[in-house]
């Protein structure tokens, strides 16, 4: 099964997104809360793509709090208590995988040309210490409540040094979390994400596939085979993990084709996504 982020032209409506992605010929979808469109923007999102027999793959936590879980006091309780929520909204909704992000970081502004321009990845000083009990506990904390209501949490790989670290030693420390495996930020930090793979797949629970040309700091969310990515070789690598999940594309329409219509972009991504279930099959057999 092929799927496709729900999120991939924000600047449409959602129920004009869900109809777009379902007439592509897609069958599955991932979601994402998005902080602009609000929580009550996410909780439709269930139920339109059940409407439309679209498979939901898993859902994209938002991101800008999960830097507070590494601190001591009442904000880093405060988000906690935000994930678990978004935790419990994935098991009333049945959806099988919520994604987060292990870290933040100061991250660089979308249209920062800063953003666009770095040769290399940004490492903090705290890469060489990248985490905390307490941050270790509430990660914990979560897992364990994912798994009493029968879904997984899984962290997504990120080019920025600290968020690797970071997520590296959660895995490490927590074999109840899975893995969110992203083609493009492992493209953009190889150094840090080469062995994610080889190391955690058989924890591999949900895929974000796009491509880019391999820049730091430059990450395109381009459609498969329009980067340098070898294709071939990632789709037998995570054919190799045991991961029977979808296969799943992550795109940005604004980002890599802002000249592209909606139901344009939709064809070749149904395309290319099929072409590399195809590839992914081929070693499965």
């Amino acid at each position: 099964m092929v799927a496709i982020n729900a999120f991939f032209d924000c600047r449409l409506p959602l129920e004009e997104r869900f109809r777009l992605i379902q007439r592509a010929g897609f069958g599955c979808v991932t979601l994402e809360w998005r902080k602009e469109e609000g929580e009550a923007a996410f909780r439709r999102q269930p139920e339109l793509a059940r409407a439309l027999h679209l498979h939901i793959a898993n859902a994209h936590a938002h991101y800008d709090q999960t830097d507070r879980l590494w601190e001591e006091g009442p904000e880093g309780e405060r988000a906690l208590a935000y994930f678990l929520r978004r935790i419990e909204d994935c098991a009333q909704h049945e959806i099988p995988v919520m994604v987060l992000h292990a870290y933040h970081g100061p991250w660089p502004a979308r249209d920062d040309p800063a953003r666009r321009k770095l040769r290399r990845p940004r490492v903090y000083p705290t890469e060489r210490e990248p985490a905390s009990a307490v941050g270790l506990a509430r990660f914990l904390t979560m897992a364990e409540r994912a798994e009493t209501l029968g879904l997984t949490l899984a962290l997504e790989n990120i080019f920025l040094g600290e968020v690797t670290a970071r997520t590296t030693w959660l895995l490490e420390q927590l074999p109840q979390i899975g893995l969110c495996y992203d083609s493009g930020h492992h493209h953009c930090r190889r150094e840090g994400t080469a062995d994610l793979l080889r190391r955690f797949g058989p924890r591999l629970a949900a895929l974000h596939l796009h491509d880019n040309h391999g820049r730091p700091m430059y990450d395109e969310h381009l459609l498969p085979f329009d980067g340098t990515i070898d294709w071939p070789a990632q789709m037998r690598t995570i054919a190799q993990t045991g991961y029977r999940g979808p296969t799943a594309l992550e795109l940005h329409q604004e980002w890599g084709y802002p000249n592209t219509g909606p139901e344009e972009l939709l064809a070749l991504a149904y395309e290319r996504a099929q072409w590399l279930e195809g590839l992914r099959t081929e070693v499965i057999e």
